[in-house]
């Protein structure tokens, strides 16, 4: 196996194994899905040299799961995550954290995505 392949085949068994069932909402698409997640603390330097921290989540999940009318899809700001916690769903809005995409490649040829998101409402 390529150092690409067991890359690819660790991401998919690392989701398999760890991964919770979430759903991408993106354009009114519902996506259900596996993801991992990764809660982060980002801090952003403003103009006037202040430092702001804020917590986000991160997921990562396979970039071939996230596929609307048989397209792939990338995160972008306006998509949801959507994650039920005993008997609440956590509603997560993807946004950057500290660059301008929400996401991050992950692995060989973008087989994943670390999507940046906070959590915004919870019903």
């Amino acid at each position: 196996m390529t150092w690409r392949g067991a890359i690819a085949q660790a991401l998919v068994t690392a989701r398999e194994s760890a991964g919770l069932d979430v759903v991408v909402v993106a354009d009114g698409h519902r996506i259900p899905l596996k993801a991992i997640r990764s809660d982060a603390e980002v801090e952003e330097v403003r103009a006037d040299g202040t430092v702001v921290a804020s917590k986000t989540v991160d997921w990562i999940v396979q970039a071939e799961d996230l596929v609307v009318h048989g397209d792939r899809v990338r995160p972008q700001r306006g998509y949801q995550v959507e994650q039920v916690v005993g008997g609440k769903t956590k509603i997560f809005a993807m946004m950057p954290a500290g660059g301008d995409e929400c996401y991050e490649p992950v692995g060989p040829d973008e087989t994943a995505f670390r999507i940046h998101t906070k959590l915004v409402k919870e019903r």
